[in-house]
């Protein structure tokens, strides 16, 4: 009876292993100038290499979810990886995703290296939330959060009020300025009304902290205790082992995003704008003292009345405040002084790979950086952008459509972009270089297959132009 019950019970998970199993093939070949256009590499999970006209990749992902004791506990573990060419590096092989999630009611627990976003934008038509984009690979995290909101069940709410949230530990890659780096992050939104009309606040924080290494000189190695993981919680002052430095600022580097937005529906068209208002260093993120800087968006999904269009996405990235040249603060005594301001947004002076992961920025892509591996620094982070995003269906086609003009402003530590004759000119930060970005992308089912096609250019005023054309071919199979 034993063996039998045995021999019954692993048939059965058999059986359910097979129903919850799926496995994805694809191959994506690329041909490309010498640098690859900005829309056919950005906010891929760093799936596509930079710096090489002519690269191919065959990726594999296998995924199981099942649920357990009458759905329960939900079980997911998923792992992605790919082998590939390019002409400038030669043989490629990556891990991209390995992670295991478990859900119960509505908390999930997450641990590995995992994709995700932070911040509310349209992921497949946004140029890429301020705060955590899909633009760089997925760093080692334990994660615990909502697993999507949660509408308050009061009866004097009547159902208008949700909440979510989350937080995270994760690891950055060691390098020889700054070893066993941390990341901290969390997040909580209220949204009050319906899914279809509401507003909603959030509040992203993200931290770089902890590690050792040295500055000007000086070791420091804050190690990791409860005392100082609150005090990188609350964005404090002193923690221990920290540089000298250090006890004039938050420990660590510390940036996010205000996340305000409404959305509204009218005859069956969804209307939603957001702003992320983003914030570097304590003093922007408690009196906003940077300005305006931040993501501007409005997106429109259409009723499937409309012919062909079925998202559009306008996007505004304004990063050039930054606190200005200086900043004015109040002393404990109310006298105010002028001290310098110049967020810099994404870098800093003890983590100088800055708020990037494997080479790559980890918000948006339109902040971009150079060199690589421990030599990355971030180079272009005071600009304006407006971007525009199409998706349209037209039959079985999908297109994506993509532009972006971008205005490169200088960092007030530095020169003008623009040549000049004197001094005077140098100074002169309305100086600036521009680039212009374009994409379009089309995919359909070619039988049992998943076909894509892709064509990317742009000109750019220090560079010059570029280019690019993809094909992708993919099978999906489910038990």
């Amino acid at each position: 009876m034993k063996k039998t019950l045995s021999l019954f019970l692993l048939l059965y998970s058999g059986i359910a292993f097979l129903n919850a199993l799926e496995i994805e093939v694809q191959n994506q070949s690329i041909v490309s100038s010498d640098i690859v256009p900005l829309w056919m590499e950005a906010n891929r999970y760093g799936s596509v290499l930079t710096g090489t006209p002519l690269q191919s990749h065959l990726r594999s992902r296998v995924r199981w979810d099942s649920t357990f004791f009458n759905g329960s506990l939900r079980w997911i573990t998923e792992g992605s990886g790919s082998v590939g060419f390019s002409e400038a590096i030669g043989p490629v092989a990556t891990m991209d995703t390995l992670y295991t999630a478990l859900q119960y009611g509505l908390w999930e627990f997450r641990g590995g290296w995992f994709q995700e976003t932070l911040g509310e934008v349209f992921v497949p038509l946004s140029s890429g939330s301020m705060a955590v984009s899909s633009n760089a690979r997925p760093m080692p995290r334990v994660e615990l959060r909502l697993a999507d909101w949660f509408t308050l069940p009061w009866n004097w709410t009547e159902g208008l009020i949700a909440i979510k949230g989350g937080i995270q530990h994760g690891w950055f890659e060691p390098n020889d300025y700054v070893d066993n780096v941390w990341l901290h992050a969390k997040w909580a939104y209220l949204r009050l009304g319906t899914e279809k009309q509401h507003i909603f606040g959030g509040l992203v924080h993200l931290a770089q902290w902890g590690g050792k290494g040295s500055w000007d000189g000086e070791e420091f190695n804050i190690p990791f205790t409860i005392q100082n993981w609150w005090q990188t919680f609350v964005a404090g002052g002193v923690v221990s082992g920290q540089a000298e430095i250090e006890k004039y600022n938050a420990s660590g580097n510390h940036l996010g995003i205000w996340d305000l937005g409404t959305k509204i529906t009218i005859s069956g068209f969804e209307l939603s704008a957001y702003y992320q208002h983003f914030f570097e260093d304590k003093a922007s993120l408690d009196i906003w003292s940077n300005g305006l800087d931040g993501l501007f968006g409005i997106h429109v999904k259409t009723p499937t009345a409309v012919p062909f269009f079925r998202h559009v996405l306008i996007e505004k990235v304004i990063t050039t405040d930054q606190s200005g040249p200086t900043e004015e603060i109040t002393m404990p005594d109310n006298t105010k002084i002028n001290i310098y301001g110049g967020d810099s947004y994404y870098f800093n002076y003890l983590y100088k790979t800055g708020w990037s992961y494997l080479g790559r920025i980890i918000g948006t892509p339109l902040i971009t950086g150079t060199g690589s591996g421990e030599d990355f620094r971030v180079n272009n982070n005071r600009i304006e952008a407006l971007y525009i995003g199409g998706l349209m269906e037209i039959g079985t086609l999908t297109i994506r459509a993509l532009y972006t003009y971008t205005k490169r402003f200088p960092a007030y530590s530095e020169q003008s972009l623009v040549s000049s004759d004197n001094w005077a000119e140098k100074l002169d930060y309305r100086n600036h270089k521009d680039r212009w970005d374009g994409y379009l992308g089309v995919s359909f089912p070619l039988g049992p297959l998943a076909m894509s096609l892709e064509a990317a250019g742009g000109y750019d005023q220090i560079f010059g132009w570029n280019w690019g054309t993809s094909m992708t071919i993919g099978y999906r199979m489910t038990f």
